[in-house]
């Protein structure tokens, strides 16, 4: 991602060398540039594609990002390469059903079946979760799930939060020249609905099996 939380983890873990791992070499120049720290490096790297690191480490985490490729088996076995024998693996994720009346806006403005976009954000239950890091050969699998509702006062608030997050998944599938004015259309569906956002979050651990002497 953009490398805030790499950069206050690296802030919290003192002595501790941290990487920064991104898909996109764009991200990736942006946290370079953004969230610079002593002790982080950031590395463009496809974990799907066996690309190699350099090192293993004891944890893998990720915030708020792993909704976009999903339980994917190739990326989980990635994954699983980089971390030592005995540790962890650690994930906060949106879930199955998340952010469901920003996707009702979208589809009611924009005529489109996101859920059937290959660039919509993969939302998936906590068992499909739990299954997939099992079936990666994780053990000790916990995964959890909690529910988040906000309330929006304003169709400008809720425009703010659709803007972060639904322009990259209409790119490409209507006018980029419509995007901004379909975030306002759906923005004002919403305040005049609920005004809500319903974050499904899930949030896992998993290990890596130790090494049997």
């Amino acid at each position: 991602g953009s490398g805030e939380f790499t950069r206050e983890l690296a802030e919290l873990l003192a002595h501790r060398t941290i990487f920064g791992l991104d898909v996109s070499s764009d991200m990736v120049a942006h946290a370079q540039m953004s969230n610079a720290h002593e002790r982080v490096s950031y590395i463009v790297a496809d974990l799907t594609n066996n690309d190699p690191l350099r090192d293993h480490f004891q944890v893998a985490t990720s915030t708020m990002a792993l909704h976009w490729p999903g339980p994917d088996p190739e990326f989980l076995a990635g994954v699983s390469r980089f971390i030592e024998p005995g540790g962890v693996f650690l994930a906060g994720l949106h879930g199955e059903g998340s952010c469901q009346e920003g996707v009702d806006a979208f589809e009611r403005v924009a005529g489109l079946d996101l859920e059937g976009l290959p660039t919509m954000f993969k939302r998936r239950s906590a068992a499909a979760w739990e299954r997939a890091l099992c079936d990666a050969g994780f053990v000790d699998v916990e995964v959890e799930e909690r529910t988040v509702a906000t309330r929006y006062a304003s169709a400008a608030d809720c425009q703010r939060r659709l803007a972060a997050a639904w322009p990259p998944i209409l790119s490409g599938h209507v006018p980029d020249a419509d995007i901004d004015a379909l975030v306002t259309a759906a923005a004002q569906v919403m305040i005049e609905g609920t005004g809500l956002m319903t974050s499904r979050l899930l949030e896992f651990s998993a290990c890596v099996p130790s090494v049997v002497k």
